[in-house]
């Protein structure tokens, strides 16, 4: 999910490298962190620790592309009442 996140954001013209290798330039610092704790050792606690980690940094990458999309649908929405805007002054 974040190899498709960061393909999003650039267009898919930069590459979040193999296994990852450049996600730390395109995360957030928030996001590196959580993605960084959900590398952990054998202890019981941590590992389901990191599994929650994991899931919550899930969740907020797969919901990027829909806040995006909600942004540019209002966006839009803006755009289109204005132009409506300037036709009704016009006439």
């Amino acid at each position: 999910m974040i190899e498709w996140n960061i393909g999003i954001k650039t267009d898919f013209l930069r590459s979040a490298g193999k296994h990852g290798k450049y996600f730390e330039d395109f995360l957030e610092k928030d996001e590196w962190r959580e993605f960084i704790e959900t590398y952990t050792n054998a202890d019981y606690e941590c590992i389901w620790d990191s599994l929650f980690i994991m899931s919550d940094l899930f969740r907020k990458v797969a919901l990027l592309p829909i806040i995006l999309d909600l942004y540019i649908r209002m966006m839009m929405t803006k755009m289109l009442l204005l132009i409506l805007n300037v036709l009704k002054n016009c006439h």
